[in-house]
């Protein structure tokens, strides 16, 4: 509805008919997207406010934006798979224990008697992937391993090829909040790869391939076998993402440090002062307040921002993103036939926090007024209901009604006069108003199992002045200052 396509999209889950592009500003339902903060912080910050195509000003202010909420994380079963993630003493799926020795055979062992089985039935054609960790059967060839001390490589005793981890680097939207997974882990014929090579201690077996992290030196970031059955809260960990325009971002957690990062200009962009995001990918979730801090290169504080954890859902929350004054939509619905409001419906707590994890399912109707409902979504690209319809469930807590005027007021009168004549034994679908009449405000109304309905009044205008296309002629034919 409101993205574009056409840009190339990432990740498992990114593909038909799926087909979000992965760098547009806004989502399906026009709300902004991460990447609108990290715009917002590398280029934006650059575009002169003098400008006519920049309606506000940014000079002296600064970008620091959490992008993830901060919400309990998912408890849903995960697989046993073999993965390959950042060591960690927080991380119980990495307390392994290789029983062999250099030219002894031995098992990859959990705590719980799990082991990983290297079974592969063709070897010869591709790497066997994803390895499982099942019960332990000492006697099975295909659980057995023998770590190579010249080469540091484990092979495998039924097939003998060798443990290997992904050959990129680890990609943390998709493969680890989506599938709890960050590389694959599997059995590839032997070579001379460093993604073969492995080192066992006494509870860790951890990769000596060199993977590539932006934001911490390649000599501090050690990679290690995990199960994939992540911490109590059933997650692997967290990783989570902070904009900004500014030098250094400090992360807190309830007020503790997660230290912090340096941002600096990578070579996509396109001026030597932009900056670009910073990267936590290892933090132990709790209930309270996440806090970036944002400081320039004297160690000032510059920018802040702060993501609560949400309570239960208790209310349906109704705004206008358009027509509003705040996102430059002009004041009220132009009452020509066609023009359309944006209403958000945000599902909140009883403080007014968004519920990041909600998916309510909202409906919505028109109570009195000159508006119908146009169309809904919430922004998820796999989800697969119908645009058309009157609700739609709530995707992060948020979900859009589109509403369209059912009059005509402000289109010339002689076209006013000549629609009434063209649809005089039709039965036209936009009430043709001729003469003046009082305006009255659309209402809104939306409604939620479990939660109380919310409404929201529309303002309208039969004046052009009023509308969206006024606030953009205000700018056109205006010079536009470029660098």
């Amino acid at each position: 509805m409101f993205d574009y396509y056409g840009e190339p999209s990432y990740g498992p889950y990114e593909r038909w008919p799926r087909v979000s592009s992965t760098f547009g500003a806004f989502d399906l339902a026009g709300f902004a997207k991460p990447a609108t903060s990290w715009y917002r912080s590398w280029w934006l910050h650059d575009v002169p406010d003098t400008s006519a195509d920049k309606p506000f000003a940014t000079a002296g202010k600064h970008t620091v934006r959490i992008v993830e909420s901060w919400e309990q994380p998912s408890q849903r079963p995960l697989s046993n798979g073999t993965t390959l993630v950042p060591c960690s003493d927080k991380l119980p799926g990495q307390r392994l224990s290789f029983t062999g020795s250099a030219g002894v055979a031995g098992v990859i062992q959990t705590p719980d008697g799990l082991c990983v089985d290297g079974i592969c039935a063709n070897l010869t054609v591709s790497k066997c992937s994803i390895l499982r960790f099942v019960p332990c059967q000492a006697a099975q060839a295909s659980q057995q391993w023998t770590l190579d001390a010249e080469s540091s490589q484990l092979k495998n005793g039924e097939n003998g090829g060798c443990l290997e981890s992904g050959y990129q680097y680890p990609f943390y939207d998709a493969s680890i909040r989506d599938e709890e997974r960050s590389e694959e882990v599997g059995v590839a014929p032997c070579g001379g790869s460093q993604n073969q090579k492995w080192a066992a201690t006494a509870h860790r077996l951890q990769n000596l391939g060199v993977y590539y992290d932006e934001n911490l030196p390649i000599v501090n970031v050690t990679w290690c076998l995990s199960n994939g059955r992540g911490d109590d809260s059933g997650r692997i960990f967290q990783a989570l993402h902070v904009y900004s325009d500014l030098e250094e971002v400090e992360l807190f957690v309830n007020g503790a440090s997660q230290g912090s990062r340096s941002l600096l200009s990578p070579s996509l962009t396109p001026t030597a002062a932009a900056r670009s995001w910073a990267e936590w990918n290892d933090l132990a979730w709790e209930r309270g307040n996440l806090t970036a801090v944002g400081r320039d290169n004297s160690g000032a504080v510059q920018a802040v921002d702060t993501v609560m954890t949400s309570g239960a859902a208790a209310k349906v929350q109704l705004s206008i993103d358009a027509p509003s004054i705040d996102t430059g939509t002009g004041e009220a619905l132009l009452l020509d036939g066609q023009d359309v409001a944006l209403i958000r419906a945000t599902i909140v707590d009883a403080s007014g926090r968004l519920v990041a994890d909600a998916t309510h399912n909202v409906s919505f109707s028109i109570t009195s007024g000159p508006g119908k409902i146009f169309g809904s979504h919430n922004g998820d690209p796999s989800c697969h209901e119908p645009n058309q319809a009157p609700w739609h469930s709530s995707y992060h807590g948020l979900s859009r009604a589109v509403v369209q005027v059912t009059e005509d007021r402000a289109s010339p009168a002689w076209h006013r006069r000549r629609l009434n004549q063209i649809d005089a034994h039709a039965g036209a679908l936009t009430k043709i108003v001729e003469a003046p009449q009082p305006l009255a405000p659309i209402v809104l109304r939306a409604t939620a199992d479990g939660l109380p309905p919310a409404s929201v009044a529309i303002p309208v205008s039969a004046d052009p002045a009023a509308a969206v296309m006024a606030v953009a002629a205000a700018s056109a034919g205006k010079p536009v200052a470029c660098t």
